[in-house]
């Protein structure tokens, strides 16, 4: 299954504006064809320590649940299969798109209220 890549560049924009309240983000660096999609935390998230709670709890599930894509991976975070297995549990799928959905939320309000 292909992933389709303008729902992918908006799950990026929606997990993006949930970074941008620490002054990071990730970019998108490639899209293989087996469903693999490779970013680089940028900003502030480059040196920060807890890089790979982010990835686990926020950037993979949230990129998983996007159709196709199948793994997802980050430059520069290092984590133990361990460690991400924890953190995986403690954060569901569910949690992380319910934490999706508040920020789109946000977003909507504050952007209503400009106009």
């Amino acid at each position: 299954m292909r992933i389709c890549r303008q729902a992918l560049e908006d799950r990026i924009v929606e997990i993006n504006a949930l970074m941008r309240a620490h002054a990071g983000a990730i970019e998108l660096l490639d899209v293989s064809d087996d469903g693999e999609v490779r970013v680089r935390l940028v900003g502030k998230c480059t040196g920060c320590e807890l890089r790979p709670v982010t990835l686990a709890a926020i950037i993979r599930p949230g990129l998983l649940a996007v159709e196709g894509v199948a793994r997802v991976t980050a430059t520069g975070v290092r984590v133990s299969e361990e460690a991400e297995q924890r953190l995986a549990q403690s954060m569901t799928r569910e949690r992380a798109a319910g934490m999706l959905g508040l920020f789109k939320n946000y977003r909507l309000g504050i952007e209503r209220a400009a106009t």
